[in-house]
């Protein structure tokens, strides 16, 4: 099905959408978003979000939401595990009983730990080719981005000095 990033959607099953006078919109279960900072911030509000849309799930990674992701392709799969975000394979996904069992097998924190060897490998990059950046300037910034603690703050919760820089 579309949600899972195929490219022939199944009309016939009952979870996709075909118009906005579906049950699911009648119902309030779906959202959409004109701004992405909208967009972050509901995610702030979630218990967890399972995806196999990459932009919907950094959406949740930076609103600081519990996420795992369903990799679709090759390029999704490289980046899902170069970042070391939470997964499951689609074609694993049909054998889920329930939600609980899938988020008890797989450490939802796990990127954190390697976010900090990516972003002074990202640093570096840019130091090499000598690009001006604002992380090479202020260490103290730079510092505060590198402090995680359980989950990532949300973009939005950043300082005003970073969201000028942005």
């Amino acid at each position: 099905c579309l949600w899972l990033g195929l490219s022939t959607p199944d009309l016939k099953n009952e979870y996709y959408l075909k118009g906005l006078f579906e049950e699911l919109y009648g119902e309030n279960h779906v959202r959409a978003f004109i701004s992405a900072g909208d967009w972050i911030r509901y995610m702030n509000t979630i218990d967890l979000s399972i995806g196999g849309k990459l932009h919907g799930n950094i959406a949740a990674v930076l609103g600081g939401a519990p996420t795992i992701f369903i990799p679709s392709d090759a390029r999704m799969q490289e980046l899902v595990s170069y970042h070391s975000f939470p997964s499951i394979a689609a074609k694993d996904w049909e054998k889920i009983e329930n939600i609980e069992k899938l988020v008890d097998k797989i450490d939802l924190d796990k990127y954190l730990s390697v976010h900090t060897k990516n972003f002074e490998h990202y640093c570096e990059f840019l130091e090499k080719l000598e690009i001006p950046n604002i992380y090479s300037e202020h260490q103290a910034e730079k510092e505060e981005l590198l402090s995680f603690s359980r989950h990532v703050t949300s973009i939005l919760n950043c300082s005003k000095y970073e969201m000028l820089q942005r």
